[in-house]
């Protein structure tokens, strides 16, 4: 009888459409160095030594009742013989311990392959084994040793090294490693690994493959450099675990799967598009089924981290809500190790002007009820213009839900990546977007950005009072009370008359309304609310003030803060917020 197999993901089953054996795709991992008859013997006792372990490590697979999320239905995707449907059940799996027979076996196995390959030490399949299992039983060093000791062709020892490097999360000595397999493998080779057409879909890898050479390379730099989840951290993991997938995929040439199934192109997309598994159970016929048998593979719940062709093409104008990293409809997956959430950051960001440099504060805000009552937070920023560009950086430990980070900066163009993870839940966020810090024209007056206020009765009198106030998100409902700060510029010496008037204008839909052209679209939709005069002077002239909602709808609205000089010199600034729809009223009643 034909088998079922299911593969669950953080958010998919994946099912077998049908178990018809399929031949497998032959992935050569590099050319065997010729030897005597003894040494084809070592490489066949090898290869029957890595079978045996398989059907061990399978024979004690742990057993479940569960015979996949998907069941019956249609495939919200098909790839080759798997019919894959979408399910969120993976948080509630756990990777059970390793059976201790399992365990030995492998070191037995290891020990085979090292005698292998001190008689072949040219053998690309027998490096390339030693390699794998010795990352998989967590013996890193091991493993770097092992690579290095690789007498097959260069780029593949390499590749090699830097498989180990990434098993090891040392993600910069990786890219250092598939960097310089990348330089020293064949064309055709370097052609398969640049071509990610498993991994975008379809019509971003058709785009890029109709760009001319030079354009095609400039595009790969900026969506690798864009697809590092986290800029705050050494290295690319997500560059790095790319090349492992295909390296990982060439290992599986000649070589017993875990579950038994044939290697084929099906498998090979599945690993390249969500990575090697994290675990497996065996699913208990049921009655009547007779022999028949499934296995579950197990993912970690993963995060799409892939930017579009369009964001790379120009990563200045990528907007926060543009990232699509927990989404159902996610092409290809990826989880850093330790975490099991990833989301968009709510967050704020204001510039004030220091100096020649611009000083920024990046505020955020965790959700309260997926981290610890007293959290330990890693948060950090970081700005940079391109791939090839020095980041500027800050990181802090912060120990409640909301977090403020401060760094300066050069004015211009850039990218800003704010970013926080709680290591204990396994929770992580981001928000990454092109930001321009460049100063307008020096003529006469000018105002910072407005920064909300978590405190709604704070009057700060600077930027220093004001910065660990910010609050970590723009969203309110009808009737809060917001509180802003934000700078004067302009003023020098001289003592003036400035007219302050504050507005609420209603946001086009489509439209983010962050410059004084968009806003002047919709002036008059909201009435002004303040207005008031004072005296003022000083290079920079610190304000703040707070005021009510109205009973607004529900939406995207504008606050707009315009100054006024006597001399009829006039600045604005605009902060973009949320108004919530009401909560609703809960049904409980109390006694």
């Amino acid at each position: 009888m034909r088998s079922v197999r299911t593969l669950t993901l953080a958010l998919a089953t994946l099912a077998s459409a049908h178990a018809a054996a399929q031949a497998p795709v032959v992935l050569a991992a590099g050319r065997a160095q010729p030897g005597r008859a003894d040494s084809a013997r070592v490489l066949r006792d090898a290869r029957r030594a890595q079978a045996a372990f398989e059907r061990v490590r399978f024979t004690h697979l742990p057993w479940t009742m569960d015979s996949g999320a998907g069941g019956a239905g249609t495939c919200d995707e098909i790839v080759g013989r798997f019919c894959i449907w979408k399910t969120d059940t993976e948080e509630d799996w756990k990777v059970p311990p390793e059976h201790a027979e399992v365990v030995r076996e492998r070191d037995s196995l290891i020990a085979d392959l090292d005698r292998a390959a001190a008689a072949s030490p040219g053998d690309a399949w027998v490096a390339g084994q030693r390699v794998r299992y010795l990352v998989e039983a967590g013996r890193h060093a091991d493993a770097a040793r092992a690579a290095r000791e690789c007498r097959a062709e260069r780029w593949w020892c390499l590749a090699l090294e830097g498989y180990a490097s990434h098993g090891a999360r040392d993600y910069s000595a990786a890219e250092a490693s598939f960097a310089a397999a990348l330089a020293a493998m064949p064309a055709d080779a370097r052609r398969e690994w640049d071509a990610l057409t498993p991994v975008l879909a379809d019509g971003e890898a058709r785009a890029l493959r109709r760009m001319a050479a030079p354009e095609r390379d400039s595009i790969l730099r900026r969506l690798w450099w864009l697809a590092d989840p986290l800029w705050m951290e050494p290295g690319n993991d997500r560059l790095t675990e790319h090349f492992a997938r295909l390296v990982f995929d060439r290992l599986q040439d000649r070589a017993r799967t875990s579950d038994g199934i044939f290697w084929a192109y099906d498998l090979a997309e599945i690993l390249a598009r969500w990575g090697q598994p994290s675990g497996w159970e065996r699913v208990r016929p049921r009655f009547g089924q007779g022999s028949l048998s499934s296995v579950i593979t197990h993912y970690h719940p993963s995060f799409e981290f892939l930017p579009s062709v369009a964001m790379a093409r120009d990563p200045l104008a990528i907007r926060a809500e543009q990232w699509k990293m927990d989404e159902r409809g996610a092409h290809s997956l990826y989880a850093p190790p330790g975490i099991r959430r990833f989301w968009r950051l709510p967050h704020q960001v204001a510039a004030f002007r220091r100096g020649a440099d611009a000083e920024i504060v990046a505020a955020f805000e965790m959700d309260r009820d997926s981290i610890p009552a007293r959290p330990s937070i890693d948060a950090g920023v970081v700005l940079m213009r391109d791939p090839g560009a020095a980041p500027a950086v800050r990181t802090a430990r912060v120990t409640s839900p909301r977090g403020v980070v401060r760094i300066s900066a050069t004015p211009e163009q850039t990218v800003l990546s704010l970013e926080a993870v709680e290591r204990d839940s396994g929770r992580a966020g981001r928000a990454r977007f092109g930001i321009d810090l460049r100063r307008p024209a020096e003529n006469g007056l000018a105002l910072s950005d407005l920064l909300l206020l978590d405190q709604v009765d704070a009057r700060p009198r600077s930027l220093d009072e004001a910065a660990p106030l910010a609050r970590g998100n723009d969203e309110f409902r009808a009737g809060d009370r917001v509180a802003m700060f934000w700078e004067v510029y302009g003023l020098d010496a001289r003592t003036d008359s400035l007219t302050f008037s504050l507005a609420l204008l209603r946001r086009a839909p489509g439209g983010l309304r962050r410059t004084a052209e968009s806003l002047g679209l919709a002036r008059g939709v909201g009435p002004v609310r303040m207005r008031w005069t004072e005296e003022a002077s000083g290079a920079v002239v610190p304000r703040s003030v707070g005021v009510t909602l109205p009973r607004l709808p529900a939406g995207d609205y504008v606050i707009e803060v315009t100054a006024r000089s006597r001399s009829g010199a006039s600045a604005a600034a605009q902060r973009e917020i949320t108004v919530a729809p009401p909560k609703r009223p809960s049904n409980r009643t109390g006694r």
